[in-house]
């Protein structure tokens, strides 16, 4: 049996439909034009910035179950390896992480596709409350974000990445 493929054509628009794909909205391209030239000066207190990141298995928090997280139940804090190095730290060294709202304990893993100065984790572990179980149910960087002070006015999404934080060992000895 021989199938034959009948190709699909896209056909032109309606000529009166004009906001189909809004890619250049005005509103938006004002809003950005105001950050330009805004940067964020680095402070000596908040030398790194922690990067919201994704892992391909997982989904929200599903890192929650055995399935998904692959044997390793806690989040990482990813850092370029200069980090680590200048740190003191080794893959399976335990850091506090805080922000101005917070602060975390989590499980240092190197990763030098990441560039200096930023740390790397995903959202959606652990509890928020309960840094003694860190290699068991990870590290919740919800506790690092602060959901009123920078925020999208539209949407109220917080800022959940770039946030100025410090790093600091807590246990070289330790590993995973």
């Amino acid at each position: 049996m021989i199938r034959t493929t009948r190709l699909l054509e896209v056909q032109p628009g309606d000529p009166d439909v004009l906001d189909r794909l809004d890619i250049g909205n005005g509103l938006m391209l004002t809003q950005l034009a105001g950050h330009a030239g805004v940067v964020e000066v680095p402070r000596s207190d908040r030398p790194y910035r922690l990067l919201c990141r994704r892992h391909l298995h997982v989904y929200n928090s599903s890192c929650n179950v055995t399935r998904t997280h692959r044997g390793v139940p806690y989040n990482p804090a990813y850092l370029h390896p200069d980090d680590m190095t200048e740190l003191g730290l080794s893959d399976g060294t335990l850091v506090r992480i805080s922000s101005d709202l917070s602060s975390i304990t989590a499980v240092a893993m190197e990763d030098p596709a990441l560039r200096t100065g930023m740390v790397s984790m995903a959202f959606g572990y652990g509890p928020t409350d309960h840094d003694e179980e860190v290699r068991t149910v990870g590290s919740s960087p919800s506790r690092l974000v602060s959901i009123s002070e920078k925020f999208d006015r539209f949407t109220g999404q917080p800022r959940m990445t770039n946030i100025p934080v410090s790093i600091e060992r807590i246990d070289p000895q330790c590993r995973t």
